[in-house]
């Protein structure tokens, strides 16, 4: 009989706060942000792209084939000589 009165109150009532179902909000994680944070990085890049103060993507370098990335080039250049960060934000664009 006590399981049967878990929903009543003293006065014979239902208690609403034992049968009310609980709420939770949606909460966005962690992860989930950052990836929102991370595109909307890269579309912001795409769309500057032409105003950025970074090196051509179709200019070749001759002496600076497959260089490792440096201050001048952060994630180096191919093999070719030509800037990947460029060619990765000038890429984005399509």
């Amino acid at each position: 009989m006590a399981a049967l009165d878990v929903g009543r109150d003293r006065g014979g009532g239902i208690d609403t706060a034992a049968v009310a179902p609980i709420r939770r909000g949606r909460r966005l994680g962690a992860l989930f942000i950052a990836a929102v944070a991370w595109i909307a990085l890269i579309t912001l890049a795409a769309i500057f792209a032409g105003i950025l103060p970074m090196p051509s993507p179709t200019d070749i370098d001759m002496l600076g084939k497959r260089a490792p990335p440096s201050a001048e080039h952060w994630l180096g250049n191919d093999h070719l000589g030509r800037d990947v960060l460029a060619r990765l934000i000038h890429g984005a664009r399509v």
